[in-house]
């Protein structure tokens, strides 16, 4: 975003966050059909052929501006501790499908990389001049926006998850599950609008507030459903989980780097990233491994409890630091300043 003037970033709120989910959304209706018609290798020639397409534009449309930070120094135990707070994570949470949570192969890679995430965070912190600035994050706006995107990307990924579970339950064909799923990406490109038009308003932090109240409204309606729910319900069911992935995540991110300078938006998205990333689909997997250990009614539960707590902490962590609702300084952010001021955890104080 950097090099474009502020009054260019509603449009890209608005794109960005349709390429962050419009993908998560539209994914199942056309995996759907591609089960349906057995062309799952047509399927993957086609994301591979997209993915190099996007390649090319990212290599031939983004400007050469050199490194960030060329005096510092190659982090090696960062890069070592990152790649298996990852990889760890990733591996242990996908091989929950066919064995127990109790099995080695899978709560071994799941400690190690939880271990590697807090290792990462400790000595980031001791640094002066860390790689990663873990100081400026720990504070009101970051904590709570990284917090709001992570849980309202995993309740998202479980919740479909497990409506795609419950459908497949019913009988319901993988054609007939992905022609119930199109109000999904209509319910991210509503959020992605309200987005568009709010920020530029001390009111995009209320969104994602908004946002992760229709995504436990969205799990939430899948119990009242049960195991055979109406058309209808699942149509509501699918806007309100588009609509709560589009006013969650992207939102959420936007708002943790208006906290930071924008110089710094590079080093410190890297932990941003990272934590979203691996608690979005690592999350996800455990949640489906409930249902299918304990039924989908507990981990409909589980879910809707989990939306219910990034709830409580968007809306209880900036009270309890004395924040309040500023309008975003969206000049001084991109040229090199801060766009919101983010009070301590710990600080009670009501002029902020």
């Amino acid at each position: 975003m950097a090099g474009f003037p502020a009054s260019r970033l509603p449009v890209t709120a608005v794109v960005v966050n349709v390429g962050i989910f419009g993908a998560s959304t539209v994914g199942p209706i056309v995996g759907g059909y591609a089960a349906d018609a057995g062309s799952w290798r047509a399927l993957f020639v086609a994301s591979a052929v997209l993915g190099g397409i996007g390649w090319v534009v990212a290599l031939t449309g983004y400007a050469d501006r050199g490194p960030a930070d060329p005096d510092q120094p190659f982090d090696v135990p960062v890069l070592v501790l990152t790649v298996v707070a990852t990889v760890a994570t990733f591996v242990g949470a996908s091989l929950l499908t066919g064995r127990t949570i109790y099995s080695p192969s899978v709560w071994l890679p799941l400690l190690a990389g939880i271990a590697a995430l807090v290792v990462l965070l400790a000595v980031e912190n001791r640094k002066d001049d860390a790689l990663i600035p873990v100081r400026e994050l720990a504070t009101q706006v970051p904590v709570t926006g990284v917090i709001a995107a992570s849980i309202g990307g995993a309740v998202f990924v479980a919740a479909v998850g497990l409506l795609q579970q419950t459908l497949a339950a019913a009988g319901e064909s993988p054609a007939a599950i992905a022609a119930l799923c199109w109000p999904m990406p209509v319910g991210v490109v509503v959020s992605a609008i309200a987005f568009g038009a709010l920020l530029r308003t001390r009111l995009v932090p209320v969104l994602v507030d908004v946002g992760l109240a229709l995504l436990m409204a969205g799990a939430a309606l899948q119990l009242v459903g049960g195991a055979t729910p109406s058309d209808g319900l699942v149509l509501v069911v699918g806007f309100l989980l588009g609509a709560g992935a589009g006013a969650t995540v992207s939102p959420g991110l936007f708002v943790t780097g208006w906290a930071l300078p924008s110089s710094s938006l590079g080093k410190a998205f890297a932990l941003v990233q990272l934590v979203r990333s691996t608690v979005t689909y690592a999350v996800a997997p455990v949640l489906l491994y409930v249902a299918a250990r304990s039924g989908l009614s507990s981990a409909l539960v589980a879910t809707t409890v989990l939306a219910a707590a990034g709830l409580v902490a968007a809306l209880g962590i900036p009270a309890l630091s004395g924040a309040r609702l500023w309008k975003p300084d969206l000049e001084g952010w991109l040229d090199g300043g801060r766009a919101l001021p983010s009070p301590s955890l710990t600080r009670v104080n009501s002029r902020h």
